[in-house]
């Protein structure tokens, strides 16, 4: 888990009066989705097919069945 994220629950299961500005605070701590892509592309990342593969996988182990043809 995300360093960060793990710092937020934390801080929401403590005292629950929250300022606004800490509630701003947290959320600007966390990673956006646009910097997450970002570091993926700057690493190489994955090619295509690749994460094709990966996702085919992923919905074969939820129970989804997935025709070749479908997409």
């Amino acid at each position: 888990m995300h360093a960060s994220l793990v710092r937020l629950l934390a801080r929401m299961s403590g005292p629950a009066a929250r300022t606004y500005a800490e509630a701003v605070d947290a959320l600007n701590s966390l990673q956006s989705n646009a910097a997450t892509i970002e570091a993926v592309r700057k690493s190489g990342g994955k090619s295509g097919h690749v994460q094709l593969a990966e996702q085919l996988e992923y919905m074969r182990r939820v129970g989804y069945q997935v025709r070749p043809r479908s997409f």
